[in-house]
């Protein structure tokens, strides 16, 4: 499932899913780590500048700083999360910068 979201260039915060809303977290599992990856949605390239952390795990949540990023510009953000079961997720989050021009 891909999530998606609209930030202004100049924004910085954190984002997140919580895994226990979404139903994808196995009985008894919790989430060890969160590990993410950000790439240009139009050329493929990295695009690490738009993470201001590497994520982390809040309970059931897993959370990344978005910031920065071009006006007009879309980023795919992967989060991997490691359960305590060993078992790996993989959430995707579709980042859009987009300039509030009112």
């Amino acid at each position: 499932m891909s999530y998606i979201f609209t930030k202004q260039p100049g924004e910085k915060y954190t984002v997140g899913v919580d895994f226990s809303a979404v139903g994808a977290l196995p009985e008894g599992a919790t989430l060890s780590t969160c590990e993410a990856t950000a790439f240009d949605a139009g050329t493929g390239a990295g695009a690490l500048a738009v993470l201001g952390t590497s994520g982390s795990v809040s309970g059931a949540r897993a959370n990344v700083q978005v910031q920065a990023g071009v006006d007009g510009k879309d980023y795919n953000i992967k989060l991997l999360i490691t359960l305590s079961s060993a078992e790996i997720l993989e959430e995707d989050l579709v980042m859009q910068v987009r300039e509030d021009r009112r």
